[in-house]
This record gives structure tokens, C-alpha cells and sequence, in this order.
């Protein structure tokens, strides 16, 4: 197999080498802060689809600098049983650069499970969140490198990971993975790139849909 990154037992133990800034907690409890005192005065917009057990709108909330952010949210119709008429699980889809939040169609599948489903349209790429640009200050990528939250991450994690990937190398991705302290396990795709990995939807599909 053609290496792009490092030898995959190498991989296994790597933790990265980007230094934590000194300041990494403190940036993200700012950004936390400032987000808590947004009013996010959500609107929640019906749209027709021909699925009885769910029920489809456009979601749209204020974010932080006064961003309209737009999601596709789609719930258990209030007949589909036991979830829909109080709290039941619920999915959080973010796409890839330059995406957007996709077809309704392939929504439908976590509502006849009992399970609502958000996919957000990210700022500044192909959907309808508003991007209202002009960053203030210094961002060092120190503090959105994803290995230096990792350790705060608690819930059960799966990761797909292409080995190929020049991307976003499998060195980033293993990085995070290998800081996590969470119940996780690793799906490894040897001679797979920066592309859709087969069987994977199906994966997170069996893992959140499980009792």
C-alpha cells in the first residue's frame, strides 16, 4: 500500500505536534460565553415532504455576530409512536468544505427511528447560512486544532479514517483519536482517500439507531 502519512502502527500512538496554546481553555470558554448571551430567536419553517412519520422543516437561528444560520430539521411526526411526542435522541449532521446540508430524502431514515435529525448548513460554504465575514482578532490554528479538545470528548465515539487521505492526512485525524479517553473504536480504510468510504453510513446508522 502507497503511504501519504505515516506507517499505521506509527499512527496507532501519535498524539500530534502542534503545542497547546496556553490559553486554549480560555479562548473556548470566551466563544462559549459569547454564544450563551445570543438570542437565538429560532424559526422553525414546515416543509412539505411525502413522509407520514416525519415532519420536515427549514431551521433558522441567530449565531453569534448576528449570522442567520439555516439547518434542515427533521422529527418523528407526532402519530410515528412513543418518541415524538416527548424528548427522543437526536443526530447533528455537519457536511464538508464547500457542501452544504443536502437532500431531505436521506433525513427520513433517522425519524422512522424515533430520531431527530439538524443538518446545518455551514457559514461560508454551498447552503443558506448567512456568512457575514470580517474575523476580529488573531485565531493561531493552535486553538481550533481538533487533538486539544479531544480529552474532553465523553460519549461513545466511532471514527472512519481513508489512509490515503491527502487532505486531511491520517496523521490529523489519529492525532484526536488518540487523545480521547471516551469508549471509541476505529474503522480503517486502507486504500481509500479523501471521499466517501463505503459502508460507513451504515455503521453510524446501526451504532445510533441501537437501544
Amino acid at each position: 500500500m502507497p503511504l501519504v502519512d505515516m506507517p499505521l502502527e506509527q499512527l496507532k500512538s501519535y498524539e500530534g505536534r502542534n503545542p497547546r496554546p496556553e490559553d486554549h481553555d480560555a479562548y473556548w470558554a470566551r466563544a462559549l460565553a459569547e454564544m450563551a448571551v445570543v438570542d437565538s430567536d429560532v424559526q422553525l419553517v414546515p416543509h412539505a415532504m411525502n413522509a407520514p412519520y416525519a415532519e420536515c422543516f427549514d431551521l433558522y437561528f441567530t449565531g453569534v455576530r448576528g449570522a442567520r444560520i439555516h439547518a434542515k430539521y427533521v422529527q418523528p411526526a407526532a402519530s410515528a409512536g412513543k418518541h415524538a411526542a416527548g424528548k427522543h435522541p437526536a443526530v447533528l449532521l455537519f457536511h464538508g468544505y464547500t457542501m452544504s446540508s443536502g437532500d431531505w430524502s436521506d433525513k427520513l431514515k433517522w425519524a422512522a427511528r424515533g430520531i431527530s435529525v439538524a443538518a446545518l448548513d455551514c457559514r461560508g460554504q454551498g447552503g443558506l447560512s448567512e456568512d457575514i465575514g470580517g474575523v476580529k482578532g488573531t485565531t493561531h490554528r493552535g486553538h481550533v486544532d481538533v487533538q486539544h479538545p479531544a480529552p474532553r470528548v465523553r460519549a461513545r465515539t466511532l471514527m472512519a479514517v481513508g489512509l490515503m487521505d491527502e487532505i486531511c492526512p491520517p496523521s490529523t485525524q489519529f492525532a484526536a483519536y488518540n487523545r480521547m479517553t471516551c469508549p471509541k473504536s476505529l474503522v480503517i480504510y486502507p486504500d481509500f482517500a479523501h471521499e466517501n468510504l463505503p459502508g460507513v453510513d451504515e455503521i453510524v446508522y446501526e451504532l445510533l439507531a441501537a437501544p
